[in-house]
Formats: structure tokens, sequence, C-alpha cells
């Protein structure tokens, strides 16, 4: 029996375990989606208020070069 488990590093939206450029990018391409929306990215929703806005931009900010 094998079990793998993936830590998630709250703000990388990328998965490279850390906060960079590129996690902030991805929350402007999705910037203004909300569930309904075709580009909807649930994890650019950091606040969890159901729109990517400026309020997951200054939250992905403030986490910036962070790791995990």
């Amino acid at each position: 029996l094998t079990l793998q488990v993936q830590v998630y590093h709250f703000g990388d939206l990328d998965g490279d375990g850390k906060v960079t450029i590129t996690d902030l990018a991805i929350i402007a391409i999705h910037y203004g989606a909300k569930p309904s929306s075709a580009n909807w990215h649930s994890l650019a929703d950091l606040n969890h208020d159901g729109l990517v806005d400026l309020q997951d931009l200054a939250l992905d900010v403030s986490l910036f070069g962070t790791t995990s």
C-alpha cells in the first residue's frame, strides 16, 4: 500500500511550492470570474467569496515569496 500526500501551500496556485508572480498572474487571468463564469478557477478565489477580485490579489501579494 502506497499513500501519496500533496500539501497545498495557500496562495500557491500553480503548485510549485511558493507564491510567485506566476500565482499573481493566475489571479489576474481569472479576475472578475465567479462560479458561473467560463474562466472560473476556484483556487484563484482565495477568500472564498465567489468572486476573483482585488481582495484575492491583495491576499496573494501579502503571501508573495512564502514557501511550503
